[in-house]
């Protein structure tokens, strides 16, 4: 962060100088920022396509839980880890949650079938699909999202590789 810039002293010879100075402090502090970003994307991040830290960050928060089945009841406010073997699938049961939950969901190889099926209270009708299902049979981890809003789960998933 920028604390103090030189004070320019019109009429005189330093002008210049107090320029350059200038510009040094702004070339340096975004160099600061420029690294700082690119640490903050290898620790958010890596380039490997290593999750363990957001895994771990995940696993260490209140309400996040291993889920030891198939088979889950998602309360609101809850994060669900789950890594599934080919041509398994996971069953959300969502009740009436008024809020949101996050399931995050590790497969190991692409698959024909769905991981995820969500059998929802209010009907499967209610149920929105905020992105497309193409994903859905990729290896790799899906974070997904749930969202109950007047009636309606809105669910939607993001995938990695």
């Amino acid at each position: 962060m920028i604390t103090q810039l030189y004070i320019f002293s019109p009429g005189s010879y330093v002008v210049a100088e107090e320029w350059n100075a200038n510009f040094r402090v702004l070339l340096n502090t975004n160099l600061v920022h420029q690294e700082s970003i690119v640490d903050a994307g290898d620790i958010i991040m890596t380039t490997s396509d290593d999750y363990t830290q957001i895994y771990n960050a995940v696993n260490s928060k209140k309400n996040s839980q291993d889920v030891a089945g198939l088979s889950i009841q998602v309360l609101v406010d809850n994060e669900y880890r789950k890594s599934l073997s080919s041509g398994q699938k996971l069953v959300a049961n969502v009740g009436r949650i008024s809020g949101e939950a996050r399931i995050i969901l590790q497969t190991a190889q692409d698959d024909v079938l769905q991981p995820l099926q969500i059998n929802y209270a209010g009907g499967s009708e209610n149920v929105v699909w905020e992105n497309g299902i193409a994903q859905w049979y990729a290896a790799g981890m899906k974070f997904v999202f749930l969202l109950e809003r007047n009636g309606k789960l809105y669910v939607k998933m993001i995938a990695t590789e």
